[in-house]
Order: C-alpha cells, then structure tokens, then sequence
C-alpha cells in the first residue's frame, strides 16, 4: 500500500472522529444552556448533561477539572464552524484552543482587535474560552506568570462582561473560580466589574 494514500486515509479517519466528537460537544453544551435557563438543582444539570447524547458519556467529557479546581466549558458548535472550514478561516477559538502554553494565549489576546475579540466570542459562545481567559488573566496579574499590565487586563475584562453569555456563565462558575476572579478584581480595584460578576 503506498504510505502515502493510507496517510490520507488516516488523516480523514481521524477529522471524522473529531467530527462526532465536536457533535457531541454541541450537545452537551446545549443541554448544559437548558438547564441553566431552568434554573435547574444540580442533580436535575447533571442529569440532563448526562442525557445530552442519549449514549454513556465518558468520564470528563462533561467537565475537565484540574487541580485548581477549574471548571472548562464544552464548545457549542454552530453552523458558523462550517462556513468558516468552507472559507479556510480560522476563528480565534480554534487558534486559542492550538495554544498549548498560557504565554501564547496572551499573544493571541494582545495580537486581535478587542471589538474583533467580541464578535468572535458573542459567535460561537464558547464557555471554555470564556473561564480560560479569565484563568489566563489570572495568572497574569496576581500571581504574576506572565507580563500582562492591568490597563491590558482591564480592557479585556470590559470585553468579557459585553459577552452575550456572560449571565450564564456566571451561573456555573464554581467557588473557586469566583474567589479568584474576586482576588483579580480587587488587585486592579474594579469594584464596577465585580459588581457584575455579582461578587460584592
């Protein structure tokens, strides 16, 4: 067989999986929005997630948790995602989402126009980029991994709060993750933001 046809081969098997895995995603993240527009305990959430495929879901696909306790959100796929793959675009999502170290998410935060930034977001609502760059800023301004200036930092956060699901994800922050967006906050002094984050 030539090496190079199965490689082919291999490499459409292997966009085909990432198909079905980003469907399942879809789901998942869909039937997490239902629940919480009904205000839904947390068995009655996780129930729902667990049904969101009809199929048993494997352990951490509804939630990667690390050791700082952090929620990440699934992606919710729109029709968006296909025209953008027709067109050979790449959307901030899937580039931040190819960053494998937190120095190079903040590149690509600094390097795309804010307004850009908020578009992108408000398109493919994304809930794991959402707690991801509030962890990114995080490590930035209190604990100090990495050279973000505040007047940087600030200007993303007034960017964050205009995201069309910024009420949602509020809801499903955990503990932990409020503590440390409270302890940001309160580093840059925006007790405007933290008010809107519902932590005062």
């Amino acid at each position: 067989m030539n090496p190079n046809l199965a490689s082919v081969s291999e490499r459409e098997e292997r966009l085909k999986e990432r198909l079905r895995e980003e469907e399942s995603k879809k789901n998942i993240n869909d039937s997490k929005f239902r629940a919480v527009a009904q205000h839904m305990d947390y068995e009655g959430f996780r129930q729902m997630v667990l049904g969101a495929n009809l199929k048993p879901i494997k352990a951490g696909e509804i939630f990667s948790m690390t050791g700082q306790n952090r929620t990440r959100f699934n992606n919710l796929g729109t029709t968006d995602n296909k025209e953008e793959r027709k067109e050979g675009k790449i959307s901030f999502i899937n580039r931040w989402k190819r960053c494998r170290q937190d120095a190079e998410k903040w590149q690509l935060i600094q390097e795309i126009n804010k307004e850009e930034l908020l578009e992108e977001m408000n398109k493919f609502v994304d809930f794991e980029v959402f707690s991801e760059i509030l962890r990114v800023l995080y490590e930035g301004v209190v604990r100090r991994n990495l050279e973000i200036s505040n007047e940087n930092a600030e200007e993303i956060l007034r960017v964050i709060i205009q995201i069309k699901g910024f009420e949602n994800a509020k809801k499903i922050m955990t503990k932990s993750e409020k503590a440390k967006i409270s302890e940001m906050l309160d580093f840059l002094n925006l007790n405007e933001i933290k008010s809107l984050f519902g932590l005062q």
